[in-house]
């Protein structure tokens, strides 16, 4: 069985970070970076509303060191014998992590050999501006 994990992105503290846990009912996840100082409590400084937050689902695949690959990363790949750089995202009709980038249409995720990332799209939006240094 595939392992289910989440992190977010916090545009407002510019941070990426793991979610502990996720509160359907109540909309929130509950993050290890404070909300507010002054906070008597610890657990009311690590919740967030989903509004405040960008999730981004594991996909279940690792780089070639190991690394969690999860929505947003931007790796370096090899398809087909060709380098390639892009960015990993879902695609809801068709249930399926695929990979679009610059240098070809998009692809499915599993076809992408040699998998390293390199960074995520809203740490390092740079990384995705050319694939010359590929």
């Amino acid at each position: 069985m595939r392992e289910i994990k989440f992190r977010a992105w916090v545009p407002t503290e510019k941070t990426l970070c793991e979610v502990l846990i996720i509160n359907h009912k109540e909309k929130t996840a509950q993050l290890p970076i404070e909300t507010a100082v002054g906070s008597s409590y610890w657990w009311d400084e690590t919740v967030w509303s989903f509004e405040e937050v960008v999730f981004m689902q594991y996909t279940g695949l690792k780089d070639k060191y190991g690394m969690d690959i999860y929505e947003g990363d931007i790796i370096d790949c090899e398809i087909y014998g060709q380098k390639h750089r892009g960015i990993v995202q879902y695609a809801d009709i068709l249930a399926v992590y695929y990979l679009t980038g610059l240098s070809r249409s998009d692809t499915e995720l599993w076809l992408a050999s040699e998998k390293q990332i390199i960074g995520n799209k809203y740490e390092h939006p740079h990384l995705l501006e050319s694939e010359d240094d590929l």
